[in-house]
């Protein structure tokens, strides 16, 4: 397969180049009949030859799942994080941690940030695989891993300086998977900053404060948040939205004590968290 996306490769940047060099040469040049395919051809091997040797693995990768018709901003953002990890592997990189938690992470890890689970990425394998072979054995467990794929961080950013929120019933698929998960995945890893998440926030604890699956999906990013922002307003829904992921019993982390462990390991502090621990309203 992977000589085929060799072949692929060359001959779409072939067909490319011959296009843009013959209208190069046919209207800035002015050239035609022989002294016009002379220079088409060596013009073309020319340029060939740059661009040939300036392939990233990225743009491979990027190029076969075109060819599958999986390419999309949620590939793309995936195969972004794919290869920082891949990079951090072959240049021997190692993560130290500080901290410690359960369950215990790798001694000596070469990755920090995992994005998915190493599942997807098998299933990815498999459904490139199948498709070459022009079956369609693994297409409804791919559509399940499809419907789990956030948009990258750079369109997490514009739907928030957009301003344009809805409600969850009104969500589309992309968005409602922003805000059950995507966002509080960015606040985690660092890749948004707290105080450029406040707008879409503030919106949707106006609107689902009560709403135990928004709740759930963004524990990390609210705690994170209320630690952070210090407007005496959005301070308090975010308070009471902690509250209520207690009062419900829908923190994914079990306990708010255990939840303190993790935050910390990625490097946040949480005096407030444990302040409302101490004052026994929350768990």
């Amino acid at each position: 397969m992977q000589t085929n996306i060799q072949i692929l490769l060359k001959e779409n940047r072939k067909k490319k180049i011959d296009k843009f060099i013959k209208k190069y040469n046919e209207e800035i040049l002015s050239l035609s009949d022989q002294a016009l395919e002379n220079e088409n051809n060596a013009k073309s091997k020319l340029i060939s030859d740059i661009l040939k040797k300036d392939i990233s693995v990225r743009a491979k990768l990027s190029f076969l799942l075109k060819q599958f018709s999986l390419y999309n901003d949620e590939t793309a953002f995936w195969i972004k994080n794919l290869i920082k990890s891949r990079n951090s592997v072959a240049h021997g990189r190692r993560v130290n941690y500080n901290k410690a938690i359960f369950p215990v992470q790798p001694f000596f890890p070469l990755i920090s940030d995992g994005l998915y689970p190493l599942n997807f990425i098998r299933i990815l394998t498999a459904k490139v695989i199948s498709d070459h072979l022009k079956i369609s054995l693994y297409n409804e467990k791919w559509g399940d891993i499809e419907n789990e794929l956030i948009k990258s961080d750079s369109q997490a950013e514009k739907f928030i300086q957009n301003k344009k929120f809805k409600k969850l019933a009104n969500l589309s698929e992309s968005e409602e998977k922003l805000v059950l998960g995507g966002l509080n995945y960015y606040l985690l890893s660092k890749k948004i900053k707290p105080k450029n998440a406040k707008n879409v926030y503030d919106f949707y604890l106006e609107t689902e404060i009560d709403n135990e699956n928004f709740l759930s999906s963004n524990v990390d990013a609210l705690v994170i948040l209320y630690e952070t922002l210090d407007q005496v307003e959005i301070e308090d829904k975010l308070k009471t939205a902690i509250i209520n992921i207690h009062k419900l019993d829908c923190n994914p982390h079990s306990r708010f004590r255990d939840m303190i462990y993790f935050l910390e390991f990625h490097d946040f502090n949480v005096p407030k968290l444990e302040s409302l621990i101490l004052n026994n309203k929350i768990k």
